[in-house]
């Protein structure tokens, strides 16, 4: 009969990566801003979803974050508003506006006529 690995406990100092960004990830939802952003905490929670999906098949990050962690990231994304819930309830990405370019009437400048 084969018996079972036991796996080795995390090391200690991962552990406590681990919990300072879980607790992180806590305020910041506790804060109702990124609810209130997102109308409710359904919203958000879907979105988060939806987001964190594409990112595990391979989509890539809108925001420049020293981590890897998907959560941190989407949230991250959330915060800076590259991402919503669109009518249908699936994720959209915010497209950055457009430079206005100006137009000319042909006209002459203000300055040009002084």
């Amino acid at each position: 009969m084969e018996r079972v690995r036991s796996f080795a406990p995390p090391n200690q100092a991962s552990h406590e990566a681990l919990v300072e960004i879980a607790n992180t990830m806590l305020e910041e939802f506790k804060e109702e801003a990124i609810v209130n952003k997102l109308g409710g905490r359904f919203k958000l929670s879907s979105l988060i979803q939806k987001r964190m999906v594409a990112l595990n098949r391979g989509a890539r990050p809108l925001v420049d974050v020293p981590t890897k962690n998907l959560m941190q990231i989407v949230v991250a994304e959330i915060m800076a508003d590259k991402i919503y819930l669109d009518n249908s309830g699936e994720y959209s990405i915010r497209e950055e506006p457009k430079e206005a370019i100006p137009i000319s009437d042909g006209g002459p400048e203000l300055g040009d006529l002084e």
